[in-house]
């Protein structure tokens, strides 16, 4: 019998007319068996894992991963004003920088209130960029640490107009899509009106 037009698949069509009863039969067991399996079904959140492949590199990968012992992300806040910010808000800055490290999840705070100088004699771990009090001339301590050619990035721009701060956050206590709003609300109440901010994550 030579192949019609579906290739031979037209053959069960004819086999359901002939045997209609069985084949709804065959047809509700197959329905209950993967009804059955529902339960057990499980999807991949995490969204690199996709790119992972059995390749030398995505295997170096995935022991890297399993050796630092928690999953980890990296949410940034980026903040922008019109005009270079002032101590005042400099200072309010650095006191969100430090509030966001009390929020439950987050593992680690990167900013621009982090750096620091070179050791030195009266300053053994060295003396921080931005000091207790902020002073509006706090653009030449930038420039003196930029200066030094350490490579770092000092997560605030040339014109002091553009801030970053980094927020790493261990996966295993939050998921990002439950720690998003509250960074956000801490962002939100302490930046002053001119001052826009973006989250992203």
């Amino acid at each position: 019998m030579a192949l019609g037009i579906g290739f031979g698949a037209e053959r069960i069509g004819l086999l359901v007319l002939r045997w209609p009863k069985i084949a709804a039969a065959v047809l509700i067991a197959l329905v209950i068996v993967i009804a059955a399996s529902l339960p057990n079904l499980r999807f991949e959140n995490d969204i690199h894992r996709a790119f992972f492949s059995d390749s030398e590199v995505s295997r170096a990968q995935l022991s890297y991963r399993a050796q630092q012992g928690s999953d980890v992300s990296t949410v940034l806040v980026h903040l922008q004003s019109e005009r270079a910010f002032t101590a005042q808000a400099m200072s309010e800055l650095r006191d969100l920088a430090l509030d966001l490290e009390f929020l439950e999840g987050v593992k680690s705070v990167v900013s621009p209130f982090a750096l620091r100088f070179s050791p030195s004699a009266t300053a053994p771990k060295g003396a921080p960029v931005f000091g207790t009090e902020i002073s509006d001339t706090y653009g030449d301590d930038l420039a003196r640490f930029r200066a030094l050619g350490t490579g770092l990035p000092t997560f605030l721009n040339g014109s002091q107009t553009a801030l970053l701060i980094g927020v790493r956050v261990d996966l295993n206590v939050a998921e990002i899509g439950t720690i998003l709003p509250e960074l956000r609300a801490e962002v939100d109440a302490a930046v002053a009106p001119h001052i826009s901010a973006r989250v992203t994550g």
